[in-house]
């Protein structure tokens, strides 16, 4: 073979071998991104359900606390439901 032929052998293996370097370190990164993705979702899922929760105790029915002297509001207390 003439050198020419052997260096551009060599230089077409070189960016072979980088490419498949590249291409592999792409893989990964798109594996970590695709995990990273799945624990946000779960996460968002979570939030979602704790925040339909909250929304649930928050607007449930409510019934004024009393000071038994006094009378006046004192604050509120989830209300006793008749079922």
């Amino acid at each position: 073979m003439s050198e020419i032929v052997k260096r551009a052998t060599h230089g077409l293996s070189e960016a072979s071998q980088t490419l498949n370097e590249v291409l592999g370190n792409a893989v990964a990164m798109a594996q970590q991104i695709s995990t990273a993705a799945e624990q946000l979702a779960q996460q968002m899922t979570a939030h979602a359900q704790m925040l339909q929760q909250h929304a649930q105790i928050v607007n449930a029915p409510k019934r004024i606390v009393r000071d038994p002297v006094s009378g006046r509001a004192t604050g509120v207390e989830p209300a006793r439901t008749v079922q």
